[in-house]
């Protein structure tokens, strides 16, 4: 398991027509999990969102955003990343007027073998759960 640390700063007074946007390389094969950590202060004039190639990768749908005040937002979900190496992009903007705002993200990646239990535990709970009738 690895897990990739970023700080992502979105500049004040950064339009939406006029995103700031960094990159992020990761490595391995699965991503498992991301947490947006986005500290007090915000008052929801920060936004932000990852993106893969073209698409939208989160939030999800095509054209949502992240935003908030001193949150925690976790993400599971079990990707399998297109490369070995595989490059996201941030996006952002702020309409804030005085203060940049950043955003606190940490992705977990494993690898295949150590994804797979999560898969199969998931698929059972699917299981479970149409039986039950829930």
């Amino acid at each position: 398991m690895t897990v990739f640390k970023h700080v992502f700063t979105v500049p004040a007074n950064t339009p939406s027509n006029n995103l700031h946007q960094e990159k992020v390389q990761i490595e391995g094969e699965m991503l498992t999990e991301i947490r947006v950590r986005i500290p007090p202060g915000h008052a929801g004039l920060a936004y932000m969102r990852i993106r893969y190639g073209s698409e939208q990768w989160w939030p999800k749908p095509e054209g949502k955003w992240l935003s908030g005040d001193d949150e925690i937002i976790i993400i599971q979900d079990n990707w399998q990343l297109p490369e070995y190496k595989t490059n996201l992009t941030l996006e952002g903007y702020n309409l804030d007027t005085t203060y940049a705002h950043s955003f606190h993200i940490l992705i977990t990646v494993k690898s295949l073998e150590d994804a797979k239990p999560l898969d199969i535990l998931r698929d059972f709970v699917k299981i479970l759960k149409k039986l039950l009738g829930v």
